[in-house]
């Protein structure tokens, strides 16, 4: 049996096999960001860790010899977290011809409403929970379209990471609203 491309290249990264050394850098970025945005099982991990860089790269390198799903998920998480704060905080560009003024909403419109659509869509200073692939809303409780009452819904299939924190994925298969 053929090894797998990721173990493939974790024998050529690290010298030993099983776990990537950018899996592993991932992962303790991923939790250190976790437990300053205040996520509870990042935060928990990193507490575990004794906030020590060293102890948590091992911690990673056991979670990814165990599940290397783990690691990869992370790794996604946290490419998806760097690709929505360089956007968040990359400067506006302006379009030729467009006017500054910014548009008033229209008064006879009514009030403005949220479909479950608009809820998988991350709003200015919206922040994604890092227990899922994608960029799940972090709320009070998050449901799959058409499964619950919400106030967040997610539309899109997700994977699940570290922990599914609003039961997104019944079946156990790490994919969530799938």
């Amino acid at each position: 049996m053929e090894p797998s491309t990721t173990v493939a290249a974790a024998l050529i990264d690290t010298g030993t096999p099983g776990v990537a050394t950018s899996l592993i850098d991932d992962c303790v970025a991923f939790v250190q960001y976790g437990a300053f945005i205040g996520n509870s099982l990042l935060t928990e991990m990193w507490n575990a860790a004794g906030q020590d860089v060293a102890t948590m790269r091992t911690t990673c390198e056991v979670t990814g010899r165990a599940d290397i799903t783990a690691l990869e998920g992370m790794t996604a998480q946290w490419a998806e977290i760097q690709r929505y704060t360089s956007a968040a905080t990359a400067p506006a560009t302006s379009q030729l011809g467009a006017d500054p003024t910014p548009i008033a909403p229209d008064a006879d419109a009514g009030p403005a409403t949220t479909t479950a659509t608009d809820a998988a869509v991350a709003p200015p200073g919206f922040e994604c929970d890092p227990n899922y692939t994608g960029c799940v809303p972090i709320t009070s409780d998050v449901d799959c379209v058409g499964d619950g009452d919400g106030p967040a819904f997610q539309s899109e299939p997700v994977g699940v990471i570290v922990k599914d924190i609003y039961g997104l994925d019944p079946d156990g298969n790490r994919v969530g609203c799938g």
